[in-house]
């Protein structure tokens, strides 16, 4: 029918009529039925198609239905008869041609021959939805007289839409009440009936006649308005004939259905209007007289209280609920499809949105809610409905709680997609806009697929929408496409980071001219929030300072988003800004590690198990990692166990079922708090750490998560290093067939730091084999990336390891090799040991290696090389005490010391920030898609900043210090001091004698001007 609208015509009809006549008298019994079927099929068709002109269409159906009844007799197919006689009710009732009041009576007559066979005893569903259609063509039939009753006396009708399955688009007519008869001199009440007056002269076209007095007159639509509507109505219901008050209630409920659609003006007060409306005409028009009118109202009171603005939203919406559930009890999906769709469509946006009750079963209520309604609203059918439909059932999946997350998402996308095929951007830009925003959110957390296309996709989405959302013309809509751009740009793996990390600062920024506090407090609150995350992980500038705008963004989204006001969104950001106080530089170390703790319990008193499992299961394990990693060591075997605790307890909601990564995630950091843990057996916890490890590689593979399936390869060798149960050497060999399998992804070219890392592992264990060769060549492997300035922590640990192993060996070039690497990495990085913190565990491994390096000088007989390492351990002795006390030059002016001061403040925040990054990178933990990220590439930008301080520090003291104090340098920088100046302090009758307390010797040096001599007094210590 929609590729030859033009051939329903007149001629159509009468070919119908003549066709049928003709091939009825020339065919056998059987063939007669199968042409009735195909008429009466048609006739249904024709009459609901929405497409060419709705008279001719009409007609058609009419000749369909009354050629059909030449074969469906009443004597031998009663029902199918009766089912004709009311599908000639339905054309004539909504007949265009001839006149209306004929038209209606004919309705009537055909309404009265079904009923005379659909009794109630027989067929009652069917019996109430044609008499239920009798009503309305007596009520029309009424008004019709009326109105041409009215149109004698020159005035005019108004008319209120109603749809129905049977009668879609029914007209029935509101005639004017008398407003002289009820004129006050009240100047509300005089309005009042001015825009009544307007609403019946309209003419079925209020927008042209209403809305312009509304507009003039918008001050007046206020509380007030509200207060003389019902007063009004109250008291002229109580004195009018039944008749006029029905006439009353439904004129006040067309008029509540205009206000309520009133664009202008405060919206709050229209939808108090409009509720105030509905209400007053339920008090006339009741289920027991007026079945269909009183179901419109209660759902069109139902649409209003989803929109109310004043009032509690939790409240809003069961009102909701009630008037929606209220009308579904007369329209029925049988009797009234069209009607039952609509209000059940409804239904499921009113529990979508539902505050009361379980979150789960209010968006499995909201998808049974759709999912019904698609049985009417078919594409066929209804294609933009349907559309419609289908887009907020993906929204119900995305928002789902019950079943898989990952299948949900999947139906999300699959609902959002098709969505569009209807929607496009050049027929429905607002609801392709819509849509594809909402695709954009699920593809942001899909599971299924591959996370960095997923970003791609949900960048491109909200990206695409900003051609139909301008600033201009939707800026709220813009604003939130800017926001969340902003979140997918922040999320973003392809491209350079630091540029991701910008456009998403830049997009929230935007979002922000827009959402403002004043306007939209709630909307500003998130977007300060994401700020906040965004803040967090920036590259660009100061990690310290980048830092604290993070606090600032959160606490500043805080004063919004209370517990009282927002408690989850509240309690979201308190998990946020635990997050931040675990990464922070500023201020004390434990402190800031004990305000992240507050933070994540103050978040889960809100975020519980039993309401949001997911948000709850996060914090715990968020939790766990500040007890791991961010707390003093004074406290460790208490921390170790609270960190066992909160992953222990993340695992009962991160099922390997439902949550794969974050189960796997969470056995990686059990598994280390059990590696590192102080409580218990030795070997019972290695057990559990490696079990926890092998569970975690179930769902980490190098597929899927290369870089996440290499950290816990690496995480489980190091277990094996450290196990006690089993052979040995089994241990070993699993533990460098970790390592091997690791390096795989940690290669030297694409992630050098981490392949370094699994090179000094490896050097454990084949040192732990007695594998000298190999050890030493791990350990020098990973010194050429760990290196004195880069990596002075870790250069220290594999250097003094590659001198004691090549030192045991009496490999003397090697030790000393390893040993001198060790010691430069004290030396040149000066400020690296500069916490309290970093001295107190640096101290014993600093000085066992210059003992060594000095013994290994001695081993190959070179005296005067090991002399030169005695003094270079007391001049780092002696220039760290110095730096401890904040020396100054002399003869420094105060801005000389400001200066000094600044930089050594920088030169520690930075070395702060340092210890936290390569804390997180040696720690072996994987919070993929959180902010506890390790990221090599933050690591490096923090280092080489570290170093440009110190080469700032050493240019600014050879510029501006040297000069006015030439010593001072000294007490900043270890300065060697070579055998031969040593030599030459002393004449041919003077000599040196010098002691050097080892671990287990004390040594005694002494120089003559001749030649050096060294011995020891053997005293073990």
């Amino acid at each position: 029918m929609r590729t030859a609208i033009d051939k329903l015509n007149d001629d159509f009809a009468q070919l119908v009529r003549s066709w049928t006549k003709s091939k009825l008298s020339r065919s056998t019994p059987k063939q007669a039925l199968l042409i009735a079927l195909a008429l009466y099929v048609i006739g249904y068709s024709i009459r609901d198609f929405s497409k060419g002109n709705k008279a001719n269409n009409l007609e058609i159906a009419a000749a369909c239905f009354k050629n059909s009844l030449r074969v469906y007799t009443r004597e031998d197919y009663p029902k199918k008869w009766a089912e004709l006689q009311d599908g000639l009710a339905s054309v004539y009732f909504y007949r265009v041609n001839g006149d209306r009041l004929e038209n209606l009576k004919q309705a009537i007559k055909y309404c009265e021959n079904a009923l005379e066979v659909l009794t109630p005893d027989d067929f009652p569903e069917e019996y109430k939805k044609v008499n239920n259609n009798l009503e309305l063509i007596h009520s029309q039939i009424k008004n019709e007289e009326f109105k041409r009753k009215l149109i004698k006396v020159g005035e005019t009708p108004e008319f209120l839409r109603l749809e129905s399955p049977e009668f879609p688009n029914a007209m029935i007519l509101m005639p004017n009440p008398n407003p002289n008869q009820i004129y006050t001199s009240d100047s509300q009440t005089a309005f009042l009936l001015e825009v009544l007056q307007a609403f019946a002269n309209s003419k079925g076209h209020p927008e042209q006649f209403v809305y312009p007095l509304l507009e003039a007159n918008l001050e007046r639509l206020d509380d007030s308005f509200v207060q003389t509507l019902e007063s009004w109505a109250t008291a002229t219901l109580a004195k009018v004939e039944s008749e006029q008050a029905y006439e009353i209630a439904v004129l006040i409920g067309g008029l509540s259905d205009l206000i309520r659609n009133f664009s202008k003006g405060s919206r709050d007060t229209n939808l108090e209007i409009a509720i105030k409306g509905y209400e007053i005409a339920l008090t006339v028009l009741t289920r027991k007289q007026f079945p269909i009118l009183w179901a419109a109202a209660q759902h069109n009171l139902g649409i209003a209280y989803f929109d109310r603005i004043a009032g509690k939203r939790r409240e809003n919406l069961e009102d909701a609920i009630r008037c929606y559930t209220a009308a579904l009890e007369e329209f029925t999906r049988k009797s009234y499809p069209i009607e039952w769709a609509k209000a059940t469509h409804n239904l499921g946006d009113a529990y979508s949105d539902r505050i009361a009750g379980e979150r789960r079963e209010n968006l499995e209520e909201a998808l049974r809610c759709y999912s019904a309604t698609l049985a009417v609203y078919t594409r066929e059918s209804h294609p933009i409905e349907w559309a419609k439909i289908t887009y907020n059932l993906g929204n119900a999946y995305l928002a789902r709680i019950a079943g898989e997350r990952r299948e949900n998402l999947e139906e999300a996308i699959c609902c959002y997609n098709a969505a569009l095929e209807e929607f496009t951007c050049e027929s429905h830009p607002i609801d392709w806009a819509k849509a594809t925003h909402n695709l954009g959110n699920a593809y942001r957390n899909r599971i299924e697929g591959e996370y960095r296309e997923n970003l791609e996709e949900s960048i491109h989405c909200y990206s695409a929408t900003l051609a139909v959302y301008t600033p201009d013309a939707f800026p709220k809509d813009w604003a939130e496409s800017q926001d969340a751009l902003g979140v997918a740009y922040f999320d973003r793996i392809k491209g350079d980071r630091r540029e991701n990390l910008e456009t998403a600062i830049r997009c929230q920024n935007l979002a922000l001219e827009e959402f403002t506090r004043d306007q939209f407090p709630e909307d500003w609150a998130r977007v300060m929030e994401n700020l906040g995350n965004i803040y967090a992980e920036r590259i660009q500038g100061k990690r310290r300072e980048n830092l604290e705008k993070a606090i600032c963004c959160f606490k500043t989204g805080l004063e919004e988003h209370t517990r009282d006001r927002f408690p989850v969104k509240w309690a979201r950001t308190q998990y946020n800004l635990g997050l931040t106080f675990c990464d922070r530089i500023k201020g004390d170390r434990r402190e800031n590690s004990e305000e992240a703790i507050r933070c994540f319990t103050a978040a889960r008193e809100v975020l519980t198990r039993e309401e949001f499992p997911i948000d709850w299961a996060n914090t715990q394990n968020n939790q766990g990692l500040a007890y791991l990693y961010y707390q003093n060591e004074g406290d460790r075997r208490e921390n170790l166990e609270r960190a066992i605790g909160c992953f222990t307890a993340a695992l009962e909601v991160r099922t390997r079922e439902r949550f794969p990564f974050e189960w796997a995630q969470t056995h990686n950091n059990l598994g280390l708090a059990y590696k590192n843990r102080i409580e218990g057996e030795r070997q019972d916890n290695f057990g559990k750490s490696i079990n926890c490890f092998k569970k975690a590689l179930k769902e980490l593979t190098q597929e899927r998560f290369p870089i996440e399936w290499a950290n816990t390869l690496n995480n489980l060798g190091a277990a094996y290093l450290g196990r006690v149960k089993g052979e040995r050497q089994e241990n070993l060999e699993e533990a460098i067939h970790c390592f091997f399998k690791a390096l795989k992804v940690r290669t030297r070219e694409q992630l050098p730091i981490d392949w370094a890392r699994t090179q000094y592992y490896l050097g454990i264990a084949y040192c732990l084999e007695e594998k000298t060769t190999l050890a030493i060549k791990s350990f020098q492997r990973a010194l050429e990336i760990h290196t004195p300035t880069t990596s002075p922590i870790e250069c220290l640990n594999n250097g003094r390891l590659l001198g004691h192993i090549a030192f045991a060996a009496e490999i003397w070039d090697t030790a000393i090799e390893g040993y001198k690497i060790a010691v430069e990495a004290v030396e040149q990085s000066r400020v690296w040991a500069i916490t309290d913190q970093r001295k107190q565990q640096s101290l014993g491994t600093v000085i066992e290696v210059y003992h060594m390096i000095v013994q290994a000088w001695i081993k190959i007989g070179r005296i005067d090389k090991a002399l030169e390492y005695v003094e270079r351990s007391k001049a780092r002795n002696l220039v760290e005490l110095m730096a401890s006390r904040d020396y100054y030059p002399k003869e420094a002016t105060p801005e000389v010391c400001e200066q000094i001061d600044q930089l050594r403040h920088e030169l520690r925040t930075a070395q702060q920030q340092l210890d936290i990054e390569e804390t997180r990178l040696a720690s072996g933990i994987i919070a993929k898609h959180e902010r506890l990220n390790p990221d090599s590439n933050v690591y490096i930008t923090n280092r080489d900043r570290l170093n440009q301080l110190r080469q700032q520090l050493d240019k600014f003291i050879e510029d501006k210090i040297q000069p006015i104090d030439p010593t001072f340098n000294l007490t900043q920088n270890i300065k060697s001091i070579p055998f031969s100046d040593i030599k030459s302090l002393i004449d041919e009758r003077t000599a040196i004698v010098e002691w050097y307390i080892t671990e287990k010797k004390i040594l005694t040096f002494l120089v003559t001007h001749h030649h050096p001599c060294g011995g020891d007094n053997r005293a073990e210590r």
